[in-house]
């Protein structure tokens, strides 16, 4: 890439850092739901870039916001992190046999998996996780996933997938 795309990059990686901090959060059961801009981003580098590097970014990424955000699970957003991403990087390895369709639905099933790492071992034993945290993750997974379709349709016109 060139000095100027890097710029570029790095501007709206900090940026997207900074909003994450910024976005209001809910409540449902007492558990906090918040939009992760991060996720999001991971995935757009990892449709862009490939795997490798993708990997490494989520794995930075989830550690930053480990750091931040938390002390007592250290390491877990980082987990969870890295996994959806090397499930996300498997699109572009099936990208002229899957519909897109396919891809969207595996992109969700993704993040479905990143918030099931997340709030397995967030909520513990303090929250029966068969109810409500199931419903949790779903929260979670379906507005990441649309703030995905969102900026997918702005930036890309939908021909990124």
């Amino acid at each position: 890439m060139s000095k100027v795309k890097n710029k570029f990059a790095l501007i709206i990686w900090i940026l997207i850092l900074g909003l994450q901090t910024f976005i209001p959060a809910f409540k449902f059961n007492e558990i906090v739901i918040q939009a992760d801009l991060i996720l999001v981003l991971i995935t757009f580098v990892s449709l862009q870039l490939g795997g490798e590097f993708a990997i490494i970014f989520g794995f930075v990424n989830g550690l930053i916001q480990d750091f931040s955000t938390q002390n007592s699970l250290l390491g877990i957003l980082t987990l969870s992190k890295s996994v959806a991403v090397y499930g996300i990087h498997f699109i572009q390895k099936y990208d002229t046999i899957w519909a897109r369709e396919v891809k969207m639905v595996y992109i969700l099933s993704a993040y479905m998996l990143h918030n099931l790492i997340y709030y397995y071992f967030y909520l513990g034993a303090n929250i029966p996780f068969l109810s409500a945290g199931i419903i949790v993750v779903l929260i979670q997974s379906i507005i990441s996933f649309l703030i995905f379709i969102v900026f997918e349709k702005i930036l890309f016109k939908s021909k990124l997938l």
